[in-house]
């Protein structure tokens, strides 16, 4: 058991487990062509056990990604 490196959308939401305790910084981006990244940690939902992401429904295809720095 575990969590997946990389999660599957579940109703168009993406999540990712968080330990605050791990002391992490993070930024969620996203992207159309893997090529162009654009930082949407804005727009992103932390609680305290994990960071979850709305992909924009409009879009046919799009990439998303966690970015994780340890302090």
């Amino acid at each position: 058991t575990g969590s997946p490196a990389s999660p599957q959308p579940v109703g168009g939401t993406v999540a990712w487990p968080r330990a605050p305790s791990a002391g992490a910084k993070f930024r969620v981006m996203q992207s159309a062509d893997l090529a162009s990244w654009t930082d949407v940690t804005s727009s992103a939902t932390v609680t305290a056990t994990q960071v979850s992401y709305t992909l924009p429904s409009a879009e046919a295809k799009m990439f998303v990604r966690l970015e994780v720095t340890t302090n």
